[in-house]
């Protein structure tokens, strides 16, 4: 195969025809990118809109945070997890409603 030397004049117009061909090539795919990710907004949104807050026990939430429950307690006297009293009532529906 023969070597081809370039001028800089040859290379500035090899430079603006990759220009013009990434600009062919974006304008082709940035609509489709557009629409995936669009795609992707709207299933993540509608999935996240129906996911409801989980309860659990401070057992549960101990075991899960590999944490004794004075540890469990101490971080959340500190404001690092948020807890709520639930009425044992609700507590036994809550539970049924996670199975």
């Amino acid at each position: 195969m023969p070597l081809i030397l370039l001028t800089p004049k040859d290379m500035e117009k090899s430079d603006v025809n990759i220009t013009q061909t990434q600009q062919i090539v974006m304008g082709f795919i940035s609509p489709i990118i557009d629409e995936i990710v669009d795609r992707v907004s709207e299933r993540v949104l509608s999935i996240t809109a129906k996911k409801e807050p989980k309860f659990y026990t401070r057992k549960e939430a101990a075991e899960i945070l590999h944490v004794t429950l004075p540890t469990l307690a101490r971080i959340t006297k500190d404001g690092l997890l948020i807890s709520k009293r639930v009425v044992e009532s609700c507590m036994k529906r809550m539970l049924l409603m996670r199975q």
